[in-house]
């Protein structure tokens, strides 16, 4: 164990002259190449990036770096992300990585009602590297992934630590649309997979490892409507070097389809889908057994492009199907709203969020009324994810504040209140937390305070800085002390 961990810990230091030079030679803005339209906003945005408008996404096969075909002065950091193959057809070579090294701290790290506060000190690490080629009409796509922890009196999860994973391998077949600038594309390999909002399909960044899949998706274009077609099956997390098997049981399949209704002034986005999963596992309070379940939804996205005005998201689904032979009758409802103003070079956002996602009525009635929020971001209700999306009312008031050079601060609150007292709430993982008592009327559960520092000198390398705490209330017993996480994260990507 020691032999590895000095082993990933060199192959992270070899990267630190690095961030300190991207910081030294590329602290000048980067072109913005967005041309994933809404999908990189919400990528970057859900997950608290700085890099919307720069060089990188944080999915990193939605880069594009053509316009260097036609720049005369390419450093040696821009020749590693454009190296041609065939300048006739435009077919290039691109290299690039990121490092992420994080420090927490956790004041009573747990769900568990214990008599004195425990403290714990954690130090993460990440690298990932990617080659890429790609052409107009095909592409081929590959990144590794090596992550570990130090620090951590508990045993690390499947989500700290993997000593090599062969994370994402594709083929990509792609059709330009030239009349629109849009492209359909067919990819097929191990890809990661980030789908409308976030809240049902996205990476997992928060933790070490991150989320693939193997499969197939297909994204088509027919005008300006747009259809994306997915069969994937979740890549199980192993902690030894390349042990990650292929096609797991774990299947995840629908379609997700968006149809513009903007102008060239606002963004507007209505989007419809279904996603079926199966053979995955339901740790609910009525069953725990293999999940069979479908999700249907509506959600409807506008962005502003003016220097103020008012941005909001809508979303709400419904499941059904079954779980070891209990029916499944779920929901959930999302509101955001952000009233936004620009002075000075300066961004603020208000924004006012709330959601709903059901709980079981009643226990052991033969029917589950548990909503499943299958692959989240979990970030939506506070930096650090003390819950899942399960049996809970939130409502979550925020301001953000972007300042020029790079600079964010971000201040949110999320009060939280079961959804169904017959029901208990859910941890991260998914896993139940039955708090005072197994069935007690008490519904609050309490509110969790974030505040969180960003500062981007460069398109190449962001700092963050943020506290989240979670103040419990009154479904948790009285002497289970309230949670506290601080944490310190450095980004390096090139």
């Amino acid at each position: 164990m020691k032999n590895k961990i000095n082993f990933q810990r060199t192959l992270g230091l070899l990267f630190l002259p690095i961030i300190w030079m991207n910081a030294s030679l590329f602290a000048q803005e980067m072109k913005a190449q967005d041309s994933t339209g809404l999908e990189q906003f919400d990528v970057n945005d859900i997950h608290g990036q700085l890099f919307i408008s720069r060089r990188f996404n944080i999915i990193r096969y939605l880069d594009r770096f053509d316009y260097l075909r036609t720049n005369e002065k390419i450093n040696f950091w821009e020749r590693l992300k454009f190296i041609p193959i065939h300048k006739k057809t435009n077919t290039y070579l691109s290299i690039g990585g990121d490092v992420r090294t994080r420090f927490d701290y956790f004041k009573t790290d747990n769900f568990d009602a214990l008599p004195t506060p425990t403290e714990e000190y954690r130090y993460d690490q990440r690298l990932m590297l990617h080659v890429a080629i790609r052409h107009k009409y095909f592409g081929v796509f590959s990144q590794v992934l090596t992550a570990w922890r130090a620090g951590n009196d508990l045993p690390d999860s499947p989500v700290d630590a993997d000593d090599l994973a062969l994370h994402q391998l594709f083929f990509i077949l792609k059709y330009p649309h030239e009349s629109t600038g849009k492209q359909s594309y067919l990819r097929i390999g191990r890809q990661e997979a980030f789908i409308g909002s976030g809240r049902l399909f996205a990476i997992r960044e928060d933790p070490n490892v991150r989320r693939s899949y193997d499969g197939a998706r297909s994204n088509i274009f027919i005008n300006r409507f747009k259809a994306d077609l997915f069969y994937f099956r979740e890549v199980p997390i192993e902690p030894n070097a390349l042990d990650n098997d292929w096609l797991s049981d774990r299947e995840l399949f629908g379609i997700y389809t968006t149809t513009p209704l903007h102008n060239q002034e606002n963004r507007l986005n209505l989007e419809l889908y279904h996603a079926g999963i199966n053979h995955w596992e339901n740790f609910n309070q009525d069953v725990i057994d293999e999940d069979e379940r479908q999700t249907v939804g509506a959600r409807l996205v506008h962005r502003h492009n003016h220097d103020r005005g008012f941005d909001f998201d809508l979303e709400a689904n419904y499941q059904f199907g079954s779980a070891g032979g209990i029916d499944i009758n779920a929901y959930s409802v999302s509101t955001d709203i952000e009233y936004f103003w620009n002075i000075n070079q300066k961004e603020h956002r208000l924004g006012l969020e709330a959601n709903i996602f059901s709980g079981d009525r009643q226990a052991n009635d033969g029917e589950s009324n548990t909503y499943n929020p299958l692959n989240p971001a979990l970030g939506f209700l506070s930096r650090t994810p003390f819950f899942n999306f399960s049996n809970l009312i939130t409502v979550n008031p925020s301001y953000r504040l972007l300042l020029p050079k790079g600079i964010a601060v971000t201040s949110e609150t999320a009060f939280a209140w079961r959804q169904n007292t017959s029901d208990v709430i859910y941890s991260p993982p998914g896993l139940p937390y039955f708090g005072n008592t197994y069935n007690n009327e008490n519904s609050y559960v309490g509110f969790i305070p974030s505040i969180e520092l960003e500062w981007a000198p460069s398109a190449f390398l962001s700092f963050e800085l943020f506290y989240s705490g979670l103040f419990k209330g009154n479904y948790f017993s009285g002497d289970s002390q309230n949670q506290h996480n601080m944490a310190f994260i450095t980004y390096l990507r090139f």
